[in-house]
């Protein structure tokens, strides 16, 4: 009896066991499958895949930086402010599992046990579109921030409501972003014409007052998925026009962006959303404009909208540039009550999108929409582009400044609020973050042609990472993982010569100091 109440704890205690003692096969890669794989798997947007135990273990150290650091997986919402759906957050226990497995060695553990590796789709994750638009193959050769425009018609013969659509990059890396619109006039397709390369070129939308927004896309995006009776009404004949943001610095690169669009039923009966950007940096709701930030000066604005009439809320998408730092918005009823809509307290131009609400909200007539966000244009910002500070104002450019909020929204009916957008648990993520010092570097030649020397100075020793990456944030080069610096000055060897020629970042990261500099790699 002794004997089988031994043998009863003992069994009783192995996964408590395990759970202290992690191994790759049974506690680190169902971590990563789920939360890191769709972006580190071979034809993510990530440098690096993360499907073998082979790939977890050459990236140990810096997966446990990026995880105690919470610069990975990237989530830039403040789970304390609002919570949202699908979020990207690893839980109190996944980072504890994470540092522990590391700081033991990165055992591997038993393969047998391990997950099987997810596999992901080639070209997009919506299967059997019903619609699939391709812009013209175009060459992209710009020195300066280019927003070139598609024409492509729909041909649709009746309106037909949109239930899941996705933007697919032809480019990853030299596509920062995308916003598709639709128009019925025949304005773009002449600018179109007259323009003798595929497309046209077009600041501050698509040049047509009629065009309406349908989706945008920034790297990370998947598709979209709206829910059960809801969709964007597409109409009949209309033409979809792609903006497509290609940062400055690219050479001679090739890009053909698409879009695929699945429909509700022609019969359906369907509600329709609307995608707007209800609050904006115009007078009408900027109340304390012009959006113009003087150099070596931080400043605040305030933007607010009265609701004319009760709306049900689906998602929302804040958009600044790297001058903006971060920023907030809440709703205040008619009552004074406050609702907490999102907050990003350390803005990453490189990782924004839109976050679904994890029930769709009301906001009742007279409600008072607020955004407030905090620009710094001093040398304090790592991601200024400017060396020295100059002003920075409003407009289109990656070096000029933006505030803006797209709302997903729908017109109000009883009962909305208490559609369930996401009921998956959320995520006990209270493990303290880093603290982490600016650290200044120094490229050299820059421009540079095959080679560039990186120096920077290290207050002592310590792990880190060097990364190169696109103008339009997406990882392009590792240059070192997990090498040791020793304190003082460090000359890193950087060779160039298999990047295209344009314009780049080179960041270091560790747990402590993180770093950004701008180079140019020329032929």
């Amino acid at each position: 009896m002794k004997k089988f109440l031994l043998l009863a704890l003992i069994t009783a205690a192995l996964p408590m066991l395990r759970a202290q003692n992690p191994n790759w096969a049974e506690n680190i890669a169902p971590i990563l499958y789920k939360n890191c794989a769709k972006c580190h798997q071979p034809n993510g947007v990530a440098p690096f895949s993360l499907l073998t135990y082979d790939d977890a273990y050459r990236n140990r150290s810096g997966i446990k930086t990026s995880v105690v650091s919470k610069t990975m997986p990237p989530w830039s919402p403040d789970p304390n402010y609002n919570h949202f759906a699908n979020e990207r957050i690893l839980s109190n226990a996944d980072i504890m599992a994470i540092t522990t497995w590391v700081n033991a060695g990165a055992p591997q553990g038993n393969l047998a046990n391990a997950p099987t590796p997810p596999t992901f789709a080639v070209g997009g994750d919506i299967v059997n579109p019903d619609l699939v638009l391709t812009i013209p193959t175009y060459t992209v050769n710009t020195a300066t921030d280019l927003y070139r425009c598609f024409v492509l018609p729909s041909k649709l013969v009746g309106d037909r409501f949109i239930t899941s659509l996705e933007v697919i990059p032809g480019n990853r890396r030299i596509v920062h972003h995308v916003l598709a619109f639709q128009d019925s006039t025949n304005t773009p397709a002449q600018l179109d014409a007259a323009d003798p390369a595929p497309g046209y070129t077009n600041y501050g939308g698509v040049g047509s007052s009629a065009a309406q927004l349908v989706t945008g896309w920034v790297p990370g995006q998947g598709a979209i998925n709206y829910p059960q009776g809801m969709g964007i009404r597409l109409t009949s004949g209309t033409n979809l026009v792609l903006q497509v943001h290609y940062p400055s610095g690219i050479v001679n690169q090739r890009d053909s962006t698409k879009i695929v669009l699945k429909f509700a039923p022609a019969n359906a009966t369907v509600r329709e959303l609307y995608v707007k950007p209800i609050l904006a940096h115009v007078p009408y709701f900027l109340t304390n404009g012009p959006l113009e930030i003087p150099a070596n000066q931080t400043k605040t604005f305030i933007e607010k909208l009265v609701l004319p009439r009760d709306g049900s809320f689906l998602s929302i998408a804040p958009h600044m540039h790297l001058i903006g730092r971060r920023t907030k918005v809440f709703a205040v009823t008619p009552k004074g009550d406050t609702t907490r809509l999102i907050n990003i307290p350390d803005w990453d131009f490189n990782w924004q999108g839109a976050y679904t609400f994890r029930k769709v909200m009301k906001l009742t007539v007279g409600t008072t929409l607020f955004a407030e966000a905090f620009y710094d244009n001093t040398s304090n910002n790592p991601y200024n582009p400017n060396n020295p500070p100059q002003l920075v104002v409003r407009g289109e450019g990656t070096k000029d400044e933006m505030m803006l909020n797209y709302f997903t929204f729908m017109e109000y009916r009883a009962g909305d609020e208490n559609i369930v957008l996401d009921s998956t648990p959320i995520v006990n993520s209270t493990f303290e973050a880093l603290k982490r010092e600016r650290l200044s570097l120094i490229c050299h030649p820059n421009p540079a042609q095959t080679a560039m020397n990186l120096t920077f100075q290290l207050p002592n020793d310590g792990f880190g990472n060097i990364d190169i990456f696109a103008m339009n944030g997406v990882a392009v080069k590792n240059v070192t993982r997990a090498q040791r610096f020793t304190q003082g000055e460090n000359n890193i060897s950087i060779s160039t010569s298999d990047l295209a020629a344009g314009m780049y970042l080179v960041r270091f990261s560790s747990e402590t100091m993180y770093g950004v500099q701008q180079f140019i790699r020329v032929e």
